[in-house]
């Protein structure tokens, strides 16, 4: 890889090399390694990692995501992009993308033990795995763009919890909801009871 205006890019020999081995057949013996769970297509899931970055894709094959995102791993080829399926909504998913750099992602244990990174089962209207919900303890004004503002009492939705204490979610109230805002204080919300 190599750092070309400000985004990583796959050399073409990488690319290459990448398309070569997800276009061989498997031999029998891999498929020890495969899990009970599968992608949509029908890959089996090796585990699962989060996104450290967000991530935009420069070639066709690739797919975007977001700082923790969740991503169900398919294969790991060597050459530092790996395939798997993004964990959102799957009408939200881009079909035929599968293409992600590894060094943009760490493998997450509690993720991995899931049976899904959605315990809800529901998704947020950015496709993104509701995780669990909060409510307000106080009101919040919104210092920069990403941020919603919310007042006590609301209800978010929560769809990925840092460790900086800035968490990511929606508001469940459609009327309320900022789009394209997506961070907020978790010391500003408890847990539902």
């Amino acid at each position: 890889m190599r750092r070309t205006g400000g985004r990583y890019r796959a050399t073409m020999d990488a690319v290459r090399r990448h398309r070569s081995f997800h276009t061989r057949s498997v031999p029998s013996h891999q498929s020890s390694y495969a899990s009970d769970k599968y992608t949509d297509d029908g890959r089996p899931i090796l585990f699962y990692v989060k996104a450290l970055y967000d991530y935009q894709a420069t070639i066709d094959e690739e797919f975007d995501f977001q700082a923790d995102d969740i991503i169900a791993v398919t294969e790991t080829p060597e050459d530092g992009w790996w395939s798997g399926e993004l964990q959102i909504e799957k009408k939200k998913r881009q079909p035929g993308r599968h293409i992600f750099p590894s060094n943009l992602v760490s493998r997450h244990e509690s993720v991995a033990s899931h049976q899904s990174p959605s315990a809800s089962g529901k998704f947020a209207e950015n496709g993104r795995p509701i995780l669990f919900y909060v409510k307000a303890l106080y009101d919040y004004q919104a210092t920069i763009d990403e941020e919603f503002n919310f007042q006590a009492g609301d209800i978010i939705a929560v769809t990925a919890t840092p460790e900086d204490g800035w968490w990511r979610g929606e508001l469940v109230d459609e009327k309320k909801r900022q789009h394209g805002r997506y961070v907020f204080p978790s010391n500003f919300v408890g847990l539902l009871p």
